[in-house]
């Protein structure tokens, strides 16, 4: 536990696998549970854009070779909040897809 963190909390790195509307595949050195919940912090997709602060909860837990991967579900999301995301995600889908294109 960290000062200034909730009774319990601890923070960590994560590492996002991928990102949708609705959640976030993730990876992290500690060990999750189904259930767990989450407060993910400083997200950064489009830049120059504020970062964005998402909780959710574990739904998934997949073995990946060593590591595990957390399937989370983003709850609580504000409309308002949602879009941002999506347009993010929309995004990244461009700058991946012009990555490609430039590769060909």
């Amino acid at each position: 536990e960290r000062p200034g963190s909730p009774s319990g909390a601890q923070q960590m790195e994560c590492f996002i696998l991928d990102l949708s509307a609705g959640g976030a595949m993730i990876q992290v050195d500690e060990e999750l549970e189904e259930g767990d919940w989450l407060f993910l912090m400083d997200i950064r997709i489009i830049p120059k854009e504020p970062p964005f602060a998402l909780t959710c909860r574990v739904q998934r837990v997949i073995q990946r070779g060593e590591k595990k991967a957390y399937g989370c579900q983003f709850s609580e999301m504000e409309e308002r909040e949602q879009d941002r995301l999506i347009k993010g995600i929309l995004y990244l889908q461009r700058k991946e897809l012009q990555a490609r294109r430039n590769r060909e």
